[in-house]
């Protein structure tokens, strides 16, 4: 009895030490251990992983092609509509695949070319241009882009001597981009004495309203001018205000009372839709074809004061004079021309000028065009009443301009035709310039 009872302990003691050995092996086989070479724990992780890198590499492999084919087919949408902004993605589909401007030339050559421009100049790709002698010879892109010191440099023939101020839209482009900085500034150590302090200030002017601070700093600190203008300090008015001001002004000076103003005719005269005005208002370029002497001009809009009140900024660069050419010049121009009739029109809107050297105008159709006085840093109020009783004028067609250098802000078009009332006056325009954009005294403007 005694006998059995211990080999009964002894296999109760076995199978216990068989059931620590089984579970000893199967932690081994869960954690991936000794038994076997790839045990399923193991396997499941290995999987994972190589599912995240494969998945990781499919995304590096097909970002490329999904980005080119994504500005690709905007590129194609917007150049049936709007070339403007068509720009920015021909400008990416040809540094994903710069072959694609045999593509692009078939449809819109004059927009694609600079572009393609651009493209070679940011990557400093000096083959992506001559690739295309076929279609379009170096020599000609040369020609086109005479005076650009970008290609010049990257074309190796930055020694001749050009006309640098003229500056064309793919310089301004990268002059504005603050990653071209160093290249900007290479390319300034190199030709920089060619460049007067008038036009270094201009250019200060315009990188440091188009955000590239450290470029502007370079500018004032090497060629040691005054510091950039800038609007943030610049105070103006409001559409309101100044529809308010211009009232009281046409009541002091010509007894119109504000109820016999009529009602603005032209969309977004204050400027601040963004889509409404890229709709109805347009850069006027008038130095880029061969009947205009050659000019360099930019626009955009600018934000002016602590209210962030946006206005539209002409700034021009460089000009020439052709004797057998027209002047060139540039401005802010509305799509929509206003049919006019019988009767009295006011025209009116506010200007400022930095340099001096601007010489602001405003045409409104059929030769009607007035030369401004320069404001140097001060805001003025144009006032044009224009005598249509005799039927002169089929349409008006507004545009602000100018004819210099320097800096050109708008803002507050205004044009009405007038109820119900005629003036006194019998001349076919009369033009008032008022010299503040507060509303005026009535006694003091008398």
């Amino acid at each position: 009895m005694v006998e059995l009872r211990v080999n009964w302990e002894k296999n109760q003691n076995m199978k216990k030490d068989r059931m620590s050995l089984k579970q000893k092996l199967l932690q081994g086989v869960q954690g991936g251990g000794f038994l076997e070479k790839s045990p399923p724990g193991r396997r499941r992780q290995i999987k994972k992983y190589l599912k995240v890198l494969l998945l990781a590499v499919v995304l590096v492999i097909s970002i490329k092609p999904f980005l080119f084919t994504w500005n690709f087919i905007l590129a194609n949408f917007h150049l049936k509509k709007n070339k403007f902004k068509a720009g920015a993605y021909i400008a990416n589909t040809l540094s994903y695949k710069s072959s694609v401007y045999l593509v692009f030339n078939k449809h819109a050559p004059t927009v694609v070319e600079k572009y393609l421009v651009k493209s070679a100049i940011y990557n400093n790709d000096r083959k992506s241009l001559q690739g295309y002698s076929p279609v379009i010879p170096l020599s000609a892109i040369q020609a086109k882009f005479n005076d650009n010191f970008y290609l010049r440099d990257l074309l190796g023939n930055l020694h001749q001597k050009k006309d640098w101020q003229h500056l064309d839209e793919v310089s301004l482009a990268l002059l504005a981009d603050p990653q071209m900085n160093r290249r900007t500034t290479d390319v300034f150590e190199k030709i920089g004495p060619c460049f007067g302090k008038k036009f270094i200030k201009n250019l200060a002017d315009f990188v440091s309203w188009k955000g590239n601070p450290s470029l502007c700093d370079y500018l004032v600190s090497t060629y040691a001018i005054p510091p950039p203008f800038s609007t943030v300090d610049l105070e103006g008015v409001n559409y309101n205000e100044s529809v308010s001001g211009l009232k009281k002004i046409m009541w002091a000076k010509y007894k119109l009372r504000a109820d016999r103003l009529g009602e603005n005719l032209l969309p977004c005269p204050g400027f601040t839709d963004q889509r409404c005005r890229e709709k109805k208002w347009y850069f006027s370029r008038m130095f880029k074809t061969k009947a205009f002497s050659r000019g360099s001009f930019f626009m955009g809009t600018d934000k002016i004061g602590e209210s962030k009140n946006p206005v539209i900024r002409v700034m021009g660069f460089f000009i020439t004079h052709d004797a057998n050419k027209s002047k060139p010049r540039a401005g802010v121009r509305s799509r929509k021309r206003i049919a006019a009739e019988n009767g009295f029109y006011v025209f009116s809107f506010d200007y400022f000028t930095i340099t001096g050297s601007e010489k602001p105008s405003f045409f409104l159709g059929k030769g009607m065009e007035k030369r401004l006085p320069s404001t140097r840093k001060q805001w003025k109020k144009v006032i044009f009443i224009l005598n249509n009783a005799f039927n002169d004028y089929d349409y008006l067609d507004p545009l602000i301009r100018m004819w210099g250098t320097g800096t050109l802000l708008v803002d507050n078009v205004f044009l009405s035709k007038t109820v119900g009332q005629e003036f006194s006056i019998t001349e076919s325009h009369v033009l008032h310039i008022e010299d503040s954009l507060e509303a005026p005294d009535p006694e003091a403007i008398k």
